[in-house]
């Protein structure tokens, strides 16, 4: 879906990079900051390549369209962690 869209194939790589590796640094706590950055910048990625065409459409149930890709975007997992850090039960603790 990457390359259909005129990005580089090189590129589709980062999507490993941000469905294993950021969570497995925001779960341990080790750099979980970049974890937190990956995982928001694979989210907006998701958003432009997959749901740009649902972004002001209203569900069935009368919920916006990507409420739950929204939900993982805009909550603690991405914004608040890469933002506020991991605090101090970390692994390195900055």
């Amino acid at each position: 879906m990457v390359a259909a869209n005129g990005l580089s194939a090189f590129v589709a790589y980062g999507v490993y990079v941000a469905e294993v590796l950021a969570p497995i640094l925001v779960i341990t706590g080790c750099s979980s900051r970049i974890g937190g950055w990956l995982i928001a910048i694979n989210m907006a990625f998701a958003f432009g390549l997959v749901h740009r065409a649902h972004l002001f459409e209203l569900a069935g149930t009368g919920g916006w369209a990507p409420e739950l890709q929204g939900m993982y975007f805009f909550t603690a997992i991405a914004i608040a962690i890469a933002l506020l850090g991991p605090g101090r039960h970390s692994i390195n603790n900055y």
